[in-house]
C-alpha cells in the first residue's frame, strides 16, 4: 500500500475513499497486483495543501490537452503520476465534479465502503458501486479479474458485460500456482514507488471538513505471458480481511452490568453500566464516556469515567482496545458522602455478530486507583451488548 495514500487519508479523513485498483485491493484486504498511478478525487478547498504535499516530494504539473481546472495531473521525474479530480460537496453529500450543469458527481452512497490494506483500515468505494464503476468503457482482462474477485467475495452477480471473458479466461490447474518470481518482482518494483512517496509532517484540516477522495490506480504492465495474468485471478479470489461496505457508525452504545472488588476493603459491589464510544481519530484513538452505579450493603458508589483507547482490529468481527483515563467517584456510605477522583486502566474486547458491526457484545476488565482519604485499589469487570449508532 502506498504510504502517500495512507497519509492523505489520515490528513483528510473526514470523508474519503479508495477507488479503482487500490479500491479493489482494499475491499479484498490485500494488494493483488501492481499499480502505476493514483487518481485522487479531493475537495476544491484542499487543493493547495495537496499541492504542497506532492510538490515537496518532487511532483510537478504536466501539460496535457485535456487539462482543466477540475482535472489535472502531477508527475515526478520518474514518470509517476497523480491524476487529481476536484469536487465540491452539495447539501446531499454528493461530490459535484466540474460545472453543476454537467450533472457529473460522485454519489454519497458510493463512498460508504470500508476495507483494509496492510492491516490499515481505510474507507473505499462500496463493493456494489465498485462493480458498477467497472463498466461503460472498453473492458480489459484486469477489469474482469477485479470484478470477478469482488463478485465472489461479496456475493454480487457478475455483470452481463463480463460474460464473454469467462470462456476466454477459464483457468486451468496448471496456471493456478504459477505466479512466479516475475510477478513478485513487479510487486517489488511497486514498493519503490511507495518508499519514494514517504509522507512528511503536515497539519490536518478541521475535523468538520468534508472530503471525498478516490484513488484510482492504473496497472503497470508486466512483460509476461498471458497465463501470468490469468493466474493472478486466483490471487484476487483468495480469502481476505476486507471490511463490509456499510456506512461507519457515528458512535457505539454499550449497555451491560458491572462488578468491582475492592482490594483495600475486601468487599464487592455490583450494578448496571452504560457508555458511549466515539472515534475522533480512526485506527488511532477511541473515546469512551461511561456512567456506572455500584451497590453493596450500606453503600452506593457512582462513577463517571473518560477513557482514551488505542484500538486494534484483529478480524472483521473482533476488536481489541486498551484504554486509560480519569474518573470521578461519588460515594454514599453509611450516610457519609464523599467525592474523589481516580484513574482507570481497562482492556476492552469487542465481538460483533456480523461484518456490518451493527450489534455485538463486549467484555471489559479494569483496574481502578482512587485518590482520597484512603487510597483504594480495586479490580472490576463489565460486560454487555454493543449497539452501533448510525
Amino acid at each position: 500500500m502506498s504510504s502517500v495514500c495512507i497519509q492523505v487519508l489520515r490528513i483528510w479523513a473526514s470523508k474519503s475513499g479508495f477507488d479503482g485498483g487500490w479500491g479493489v485491493d482494499a475491499l479484498l484486504g490485500e494488494q493483488t497486483r501492481t499499480h502505476k498511478d493514483l487518481d485522487i478525487t479531493i475537495q476544491q478547498k484542499d487543493i493547495p495543501m495537496l499541492r504542497e504535499f506532492l510538490q515537496a516530494r518532487g511532483f510537478r504539473d504536466i501539460k496535457r490537452d485535456d487539462t482543466i481546472t477540475w482535472n489535472f495531473v502531477l508527475s515526478d521525474e520518474n514518470g509517476r503520476e497523480v491524476d487529481v479530480h476536484v469536487i465540491v460537496f452539495d447539501e446531499k453529500g454528493d461530490g459535484i465534479y466540474g460545472p453543476p450543469e454537467k450533472g457529473e458527481m460522485h454519489l454519497a452512497d458510493s463512498l460508504t465502503g470500508t476495507g483494509k490494506i496492510q492491516a490499515q483500515r481505510v474507507r473505499c468505494i462500496s463493493p456494489e458501486w465498485m462493480v458498477k464503476f467497472h463498466s461503460g468503457y472498453q473492458l480489459k482482462e484486469k477489469d474482469f479479474r477485479d470484478v470477478c474477485a469482488l463478485c465472489r467475495k461479496f456475493s454480487i452477480a457478475l455483470p452481463a458485460a463480463y460474460e464473454h471473458f469467462k470462456e476466454r479466461l477459464e483457468p486451468s490447474d496448471s496456471t493456478k500456482h504459477f505466479v512466479g518470481n516475475r510477478y513478485a518482482a513487479a510487486l517489488t518494483r511497486q514498493q519503490g514507488f511507495m518508499k519514494q512517496l514517504r509522507p512528511g509532517v503536515l497539519a490536518a484540516p478541521g475535523s468538520h471538513d468534508k472530503l471525498a477522495m478516490q484513488v484510482k490506480c492504473g496497472e503497470s504492465r508486466v512483460n509476461a505471458p498471458r497465463f501470468v495474468l490469468i493466474a493472478s485471478l486466483f490471487l484476487c479470489a483468495g480469502n481476505t480481511l476486507a471490511q463490509s461496505a456499510e456506512k461507519e457508525s457515528a458512535a457505539v452504545l454499550e449497555l451491560g452490568g458491572a462488578g468491582a472488588r475492592s482490594l483495600t476493603e475486601g468487599q464487592s459491589s455490583f450494578g448496571p453500566t452504560v457508555a458511549v464510544e466515539v472515534t475522533p481519530i480512526e485506527n488511532r484513538l477511541e473515546l469512551e464516556a461511561g456512567v456506572t452505579p455500584l451497590f453493596r450493603r450500606h453503600s452506593t458508589e457512582w462513577s463517571v469515567d473518560l477513557l482514551f483507547k488505542k484500538p486494534w482490529t484483529l478480524s472483521d468481527r473482533f476488536e481489541f482496545m486498551l484504554g486509560v483515563g480519569p474518573e470521578w467517584i461519588h460515594t454514599n456510605a453509611y450516610g457519609r458522602k464523599l467525592n474523589s477522583v481516580g484513574a482507570e486502566v481497562a482492556p476492552d474486547f469487542m465481538f460483533w455478530t456480523s461484518k456490518k458491526h451493527r450489534f455485538g457484545w463486549y467484555l471489559e476488565p479494569s483496574y481502578d486507583y482512587k485518590f482520597g482519604p484512603v487510597h483504594e485499589h480495586s479490580l472490576g469487570i463489565s460486560g454487555g451488548i454493543l449497539i452501533a449508532i448510525r
